[in-house]
């Protein structure tokens, strides 16, 4: 027991890990419902060296609204020559969540092409900004396939 306690102390190796808390839907399963606020969904679609694409469904609170009517609210940021422009992208994260500030949960949906770093970055970004905290729970979905212009077309 003497020369085991030195022996273990000098061989092992201390490690740090870090996670990143994910919400992955099922095959044929849908993520869990959000609480009721006024932006009911909230999604931002990556396309790598070309645009940010933000997406809202915003419950409608005018007078002549009716109940659970939604307004589709869209975004696009454009890259800049150093690629995605990730401050652009918290600062309108920031108003919609000066919008329903208790909304927690965005979907983000990278494209193929993209690092795993660039999406970790991406994911960040969508967290926290130099404000505080924005949409700390991220899910990640797979980029919506472009419509080609094949579609429709007679053989």
């Amino acid at each position: 027991m003497l020369l085991l306690m030195p022996f273990l102390l000098l061989t092992t190796s201390v490690q740090k890990l870090a996670g990143i808390d994910l919400l992955l839907a099922g095959n044929n399963s849908e993520l869990p419902p959000e609480p009721p606020g006024i932006v009911e969904r909230l999604t931002v679609v990556v396309h790598p060296d070309t645009a940010l694409e933000i997406t809202a469904q915003v419950r409608r609170s005018d007078v002549g609204a009716k109940t659970g009517e939604t307004e589709a609210r869209a975004e696009r940021i454009e890259a800049g020559a150093e690629g995605l422009d990730l401050a652009a992208l918290q600062s309108a994260l920031r108003r919609y969540k000066g919008l329903d500030p208790e909304r927690e949960q965005a979907t983000l949906l990278p494209a193929d092409s993209l690092s795993n770093g660039q999406v970790v970055n991406l994911m960040d970004a969508m967290r926290r900004d130099a404000e505080g905290e924005l949409f700390p729970k991220v899910a990640l979905g797979v980029e919506p396939p472009a419509p080609s212009d094949a579609e429709g077309e007679q053989p």
